[in-house]
């Protein structure tokens, strides 16, 4: 549920920066561990999600995230069956799909060293 991690790592005596998960399952566990702490985001703990969700947009504050472009590759994967069941044959081509960082308010800047 995605609980275990972020409570130890909440309960350290030590600042953490950054959290960094790589499911959409583990959001839920992670926002209700920061909760349960009276955590702050991004005061406390910057928040950085692997994967968008169009509710991390809603939340608040809206929740960082690496976009590993997902829709972009079920387009092409569409695309593609698409012309191979149209008998176009697969022209063995390599196709590459992006990620982006979308910045939004879950993460703060840190000082510079």
């Amino acid at each position: 549920d995605g609980i275990d991690s972020p409570r130890s790592d909440t309960t350290r005596n030590t600042p953490t920066d950054d959290s960094w998960l790589a499911t959409k399952i583990a959001v839920g566990g992670v926002l209700r561990v920061v909760s349960e702490r009276g955590l702050s985001i991004p005061s406390d703990l910057s928040l950085l999600f692997y994967e968008d969700s169009p509710w991390f947009e809603w939340q608040r504050p809206a929740i960082s995230v690496v976009d590993s472009g997902a829709a972009d590759m079920a387009n092409l994967a569409v695309d593609r069956l698409m012309s191979r069941l149209g008998g176009v044959a697969n022209s063995g081509r390599e196709y590459r799909i992006g990620s982006r960082l979308v910045e939004r308010a879950s993460c703060r800047a840190l000082p510079a060293s």
